[in-house]
């Protein structure tokens, strides 16, 4: 199975370390044999600056664990450039479609 998750999961992830809930379960889970885990360049660059510039995550997110979610992405492919032609809109709200 190949999966892509975006930077929210990411980020809930973050922001619930050590605890055993659905989402610590799913990103672990992606980083198991079954499971073929993608990630965009763009997703590791958003990351890093999102918890950067935010205050919120920024006082509730250590530096390390940042680094070492990091670190571990690293070690997965990563698609360099996303799709730079247009698409049409997926769903009704435009914004959801970033």
């Amino acid at each position: 199975m190949i999966v892509l998750l975006g930077t929210n999961v990411f980020f809930s992830y973050l922001l619930t370390p050590g605890e055993q809930r659905t989402i610590t379960q799913v990103v672990e889970a992606c980083f198991t044999i079954d499971v073929n885990l993608l990630a965009l360049l763009e997703l590791l660059e958003e990351i890093i600056t999102t918890v950067q510039s935010s205050p919120y995550l920024r006082d509730r997110i250590p530096d390390d664990a940042v680094e070492e979610l990091i670190a571990l992405l690293q070690t997965i492919p990563i698609i360099p450039n996303p799709l730079e032609q247009e698409l049409s809109a997926y769903v009704r709200d435009p914004d959801d479609d970033d």
